[in-house]
């Protein structure tokens, strides 16, 4: 999969948010190629599937440097050069910053989860009057903590660290820094860029009612498109706040 993406528009002299341009742009790069961020998709969406089945352990692993990978693949695409399947596995050597990237985003909430079914779990065990007690005081906390943790946290965080995998990427910072600085070009903008991931979230949850709607196999279609729509979108995010340019991808050759 070598077909080269057209030429990017030059990004403006004073970066803005740009959620209409940068979501015209996405689907016009992808359009003419769409096969390729298919098969792209497609082989990061079976490896994560396939990571949540092992336990699910696998997956807190390998996670942060499978979504690098795919921001590999796709600044790759964008910026006109070679982008193989090789590439969708080159976020593995950033692996120690991108896991702690994927473990900020996605921990908190998973342990809330794991709080809210913490009740059954001990009564299926028998643990008597200590599971009751315990298993009350776990629902509680999950009452409270999903909401907070399993939404508004998402959406927070998400929108602060949008530019956090593309720093340690490209500008090879560490994970800490990456977030820090992320943090700060956000909040200036906080409301754009909260828009801006709203906006990513609904094209995530229109591909996943469109696929579901198409007897479910058409998951398997629609979110690695989905996928690679975001990802472009946070891409062009960070050309225009950062800069993007050949050489920031050449180290994954």
């Amino acid at each position: 999969m070598t077909e080269m993406s057209p030429p990017l528009p030059p990004p403006p002299s004073t970066p803005t948010v740009r959620i209409g341009d940068w979501f015209n742009e996405a689907t016009d790069r992808i359009k003419p190629a769409w096969t390729d961020y298919l098969v792209a998709g497609l082989v990061t969406m079976i490896a994560m599937i396939a990571s949540a089945l092992l336990c699910y352990i696998p997956y807190f692993i390998v996670g942060g440097p499978l979504v690098a990978g795919f921001f590999i693949y796709n600044a790759r695409k964008m910026l006109g050069q070679p982008a193989e399947i090789a590439h969708l596995f080159k976020g593995f050597s950033k692996f120690s910053e991108t896991l702690l990237l994927w473990l900020v985003l996605i921990l908190p909430p998973v342990l809330v989860y794991l709080l809210a079914w913490l009740p059954g779990l001990l009564q299926s065990f028998g643990m008597g009057r200590f599971g009751e007690v315990m298993g009350g005081i776990a629902g509680c906390i999950g009452c409270i903590g999903i909401p907070i943790f399993g939404i508004i946290y998402p959406i927070i965080v998400g929108t602060l660290c949008v530019f956090a995998f593309p720093l340690v990427l490209f500008k090879n910072m560490d994970a800490i820094g990456a977030l820090k600085k992320s943090i700060e070009v956000v909040k200036p903008n906080f409301m754009q860029f909260l828009l801006l991931w709203l906006a990513c979230i609904l094209v995530v949850f229109v591909a996943e009612i469109a696929g579901l709607i198409a007897c479910v196999i058409g998951l398997f279609v629609t979110m690695p498109l989905a996928g690679a729509i975001v990802a472009n979108i946070q891409l062009q995010a960070y050309r225009d706040f950062f800069g993007l340019s050949p050489d920031d991808v050449q180290q994954y050759n």
